[in-house]
């Protein structure tokens, strides 16, 4: 907090403006109009940022067939993944978000706890066999061939008891 005030009482200091000549208060004024105006792109184009570029995810997915369209809802999608997850005893799966990605594929983000055993095998082997089989698993039930990459990401590892 005291080096917040130094850096007022700084500012507070360069742009006080009494007992300063003309030609001090102009330039002042245009320092302080400048780092104003500055900070001010940078908050807007920052907001900017947030609303209009942020990843929003996807509700539905909308696949071709042979005589029309279907579509398949995240819920659906994400139950399936919670059973090919379930399978595996060191994994509890907390949630599943997807995202689209390029070429009207999509991205999915798995999060999940970690539970480590004895005989169980390594993180990296197990994430690699629950990627594969979440992929497999879309393509043969939903017949979505359309995963870029399945992230996982591990909220926790923690040891039983």
């Amino acid at each position: 907090m005291s080096k917040i005030k130094e850096v007022f009482g700084l500012f507070r200091q360069y742009f006080e403006f009494s007992g300063a000549d003309n030609w001090e208060i102009g330039f002042r004024c245009g320092a302080f109009f400048a780092i104003s105006t500055i900070l001010f792109l940078v908050v807007l184009i920052f907001l900017i940022r947030l609303l209009f570029f942020r990843r929003r995810q996807i509700r539905q997915m909308e696949m071709e067939s042979e005589k029309g369209r279907y579509v398949i809802s995240v819920a659906a999608i994400a139950d399936l993944l919670a059973a090919k997850v379930s399978e595996f005893s060191e994994i509890n799966l907390l949630k599943t978000k997807i995202f689209p990605a390029r070429n009207k594929k999509c991205k999915i983000v798995m999060y999940i706890n970690y539970i480590p055993v004895e005989d169980g095998e390594n993180l990296q082997d197990l994430i690699a066999s629950i990627q594969n089989e979440s992929i497999d698993a879309l393509a043969d039930v939903f017949g979505i061939t359309a995963v870029e990459s399945v992230t996982i990401c591990v909220t926790r590892a923690k040891a039983k008891k």
